[in-house]
């Protein structure tokens, strides 16, 4: 991972962190504990973190030298030292007993580091049976819009330079996550067949813990437009659910994404459902 790269992710989104940090909060609910972030994206919450909630005990963990020893550096200039503490550890082996932690945070997307699956059965194992973890990539709700527009364009530049991949169906099914699927065909698009371009499908793949959606693909007319959706809803961690919730017009093609999105729950218009 380019370093140089990662710092100017990380310095992009510290505006951010501070909005992260209280959405954590509101789902764990807790002033005390024993916190772990992992990752390369670590530090920027838990620093927000150890500001506002200086009852946590707060540890981060990554796994190239490089971003410990960046980390901690991050740590020391931010006068948090005493409170947070850099370890180094592969992530998909972590270096902690059992049980230990009442809260993971692991940020960024999770296919961007972990495609086997590994690290999600780690943070199962470290925390602890009443523990929370939170995992994910996304701006959060509560983040304003107008600092979202104001880094989004950049952050999507830096973090494909870093190598964010996008996943497929088969992917998917390798690293073990389960998964739902939903797809439309273009012959039931009443645009498409008027077009007489009823080749073709919509179909979307979405996890079934979350609902994130986690791939697209669209083959058929006017495919190289319609994406564009999905790459936005790609970029801002979007669910199933807000694909079904946002208003497409009839009739026109960009109705198969939102019947795919709906078919993923057996809830589509205008195919079967099985």
């Amino acid at each position: 991972m380019d370093l140089r790269i990662l710092k100017d992710v990380n310095g992009l989104w510290s505006k951010i962190y501070p909005y992260l940090a209280v959405r954590v909060m509101k789902y764990y609910g807790r002033g005390s504990g024993e916190v772990l972030e992992l990752g390369s994206f670590s530090g920027g919450i838990s620093i927000e973190l150890a500001r506002l909630y200086p009852g946590l005990n707060i540890t981060i963990a990554a796994q190239e030298k490089g971003v410990v020893d960046y980390l901690q550096k991050e740590i020391e200039e931010a006068r948090l030292n005493r409170k947070v503490e850099v370890r180094g550890s592969a992530l998909d082996s972590l270096g902690f007993a059992d049980g230990l932690f009442d809260l993971v945070i692991f940020r960024g997307a999770y296919f961007f580091l972990d495609e086997e699956g590994r690290m999600l059965r780690e943070i199962y194992r470290v925390l602890k049976e009443d523990g929370l973890a939170f995992v994910g990539g996304g701006y959060g709700k509560d983040t304003p819009q107008a600092l979202i527009d104001e880094i989004a364009e950049e952050s999507r530049d830096l973090n494909d330079r870093l190598g964010r991949k996008r996943v497929t169906e088969e992917e998917v099914k390798k690293t073990g996550r389960e998964y739902k699927v939903g797809s439309f065909p273009f012959m039931a698009s009443g645009r498409a067949r008027a077009m007489e371009a009823p080749a073709g499908f919509a179909k979307v793949i979405a996890a079934k813990d979350d609902d994130e959606i986690l791939g697209v693909h669209i083959i058929g007319p006017m495919a190289g437009e319609l994406i564009a959706e999905a790459v936005l809803a790609l970029e801002y961690s979007a669910s199933a659910e807000d694909l079904q919730r946002t208003i497409h017009a009839h009739p026109t093609l960009s109705e198969a994404l939102h019947e795919a999105a709906l078919s993923a729950d057996k809830r589509a218009i205008d195919v079967p459902n099985r």
